[in-house]
């Protein structure tokens, strides 16, 4: 009997970026958050790529380390908080390196997709569905969705639309949802 082997070609998504993290750098990034700079400025200042930073945010954010600001990603009213409470922060931060020198975020995921996945992505894209319900139609965690939405737009493979990540067609309560994770 033969098997049968999937001919599909397999793409990571954002395999372009530097995952690893330093405690320094972590903590600059929360000095940052705090201080209202947008994403952007963030990045030139820790010299990364605004990608790499933007998953270190989410994945901050859900883990409810950077509070929610009114206007996200973009450049902020300075959040105020106490000396003590910041030291606290930081210091909880040093439980992401127990095991390593180095944090990774989201390195519990899946950013590989076959050729086959990333088709249906698009046509779904394009039909308006918010990442949410795409997340549940591929049975994947809405990060996973996030990441490929980065991905295939800095490869020019899908371009802005109406609704942004949440589409035409999102509930309220998917935007509220999704309001707490980035």
């Amino acid at each position: 009997m033969k098997k049968t082997v999937r001919a599909d070609r397999l793409e990571i998504a954002l395999d372009n970026l530097n995952y690893e993290w330093s405690y320094v750098q972590l903590c600059k990034l929360i000095d940052y958050w705090y201080d209202g700079k947008s994403l952007y400025d963030a990045a030139d200042l820790l010299r990364r790529k605004p990608d790499e930073l933007l998953i270190l945010i989410v994945d901050l954010a859900k883990r409810r380390i950077l509070p929610h600001r009114p206007y996200g990603i973009a450049a902020n009213p300075r959040i105020w908080i106490g000396p003590q409470r910041m030291i606290t922060k930081k210091n909880g931060v040093r439980q992401l390196f127990c095991e390593s020198p180095v944090y990774i975020p989201f390195l519990e995921n899946n950013f590989i997709w076959y050729d086959q996945e990333l088709y249906r992505f698009r046509d779904l894209w394009y039909r308006g569905q918010s990442i949410i319900k795409i997340a549940k139609s591929f049975k994947r965690e809405i990060e996973e969705l996030l990441f490929l939405v980065v991905d295939q737009g800095n490869k020019g493979m899908i371009q802005p639309r109406n609704g942004g990540l949440l589409g035409e067609e999102a509930s309220e309560q998917d935007k509220r949802r999704f309001k707490i994770i980035v």
